[in-house]
């Protein structure tokens, strides 16, 4: 069996397993809403990226209510394939993936399809 390539980001683990080709996370600990879980199932959108986007997050944009929509900038993906931290298989996986959140609860996530404004 081969070794897992851990990916540290601050203090949260999470691998590739060569296996699948796939990204994963050892755990999770946002809660998502109903909502979010389901579209999060029927976009294809792995709990382990909404986990990574919520940590990682360098474009943040308040949507109202108190909720607030979260991604990663492919500039900062790249920069992160480029120091190692992940791996070029995870950067795809997280490309155009916005998450929104209101307090500690992920209300819904899913594929952006228009430039999102700062």
């Amino acid at each position: 069996m081969k070794a897992l390539n851990i990916i540290n980001s601050k203090t949260k683990s999470y691998f590739f397993n060569e296996h699948t080709k796939q990204c994963d996370r050892f755990d999770f600990h946002h809660t998502m809403s109903r909502h979010a879980k389901i579209r999060s199932q029927q976009r294809g959108i792995r709990s382990w990226v909404i986990d990574f986007i919520l940590d990682n997050a360098d474009l943040v944009k308040e949507v109202g209510c108190g909720s607030v929509s979260q991604f990663i900038s492919e500039k900062k993906i790249a920069k992160l394939i480029t120091n190692k931290i992940l791996t070029p298989a995870c950067g795809d996986a997280l490309k155009g993936v916005v998450v929104i959140d209101r307090g500690a609860t992920v209300t819904t996530v899913f594929h952006k399809k228009i430039r999102m404004r700062t």
